[in-house]
C-alpha cells in the first residue's frame, strides 16, 4: 500500500530491477509488486471493503491536517489531537486507547524519517 504525500497512480507495479545500480533488460533476479494507493479518493473499493484500513487512513489524514504547518515542535501535540479525534469519533478507538504511546512514537519516527529524506534531497540538489 502507498499512503505517502506525493501524487501516485491508484495502482502501479514496482520492479526490484528498477533500483539496480546498472539497469538491465533481463535481470537475473526480478521481483514485481503491485502497489495500491490508499490516499483519499483512491481505490475506493479496497477502502470500502476494509474498515480497519479506512479508519487508519482517517487517522493519518487527521495527523496531516493538524500538522499542516509542519512545525516539528508541535508534531507530538498534533498526533495526540488526531488520536483524541479518532477516539471521540469511534475510529480505531480501542486500538488507540490501548496503544496510544506506541502510535505516537511510531508516527513521530515516520515524520522524522520523511523529514530527513527531504533534507538529504535538498542537500543533494544544492551540491549538484
Amino acid at each position: 500500500f502507498y499512503n505517502g504525500e506525493e501524487e501516485q497512480p491508484e495502482v502501479q507495479e514496482l520492479k526490484l530491477s528498477d533500483a539496480f545500480e546498472k539497469p538491465t533488460d533481463e535481470p537475473n533476479l526480478e521481483l514485481k509488486c503491485k502497489v495500491y494507493n490508499i490516499n483519499d479518493g483512491k481505490n475506493k473499493a479496497i477502502m470500502e471493503s476494509c474498515g480497519w484500513l479506512n479508519d487508519y487512513m482517517t487517522f493519518v489524514n487527521k495527523v496531516r491536517e493538524y500538522h499542516a504547518d509542519g512545525a516539528f515542535d508541535d508534531l507530538a501535540i498534533d498526533i495526540e489531537k488526531a488520536i483524541d479525534y479518532c477516539i471521540d469519533n469511534d475510529i480505531l478507538k480501542e486500538f488507540l486507547k490501548t496503544y496510544r504511546s506506541e502510535v505516537t512514537k511510531s508516527m513521530q519516527l515516520n515524520y522524522e524519517f520523511d523529514r530527513q529524506l527531504e533534507l538529504e534531497r535538498a542537500d543533494a540538489i544544492e551540491e549538484g
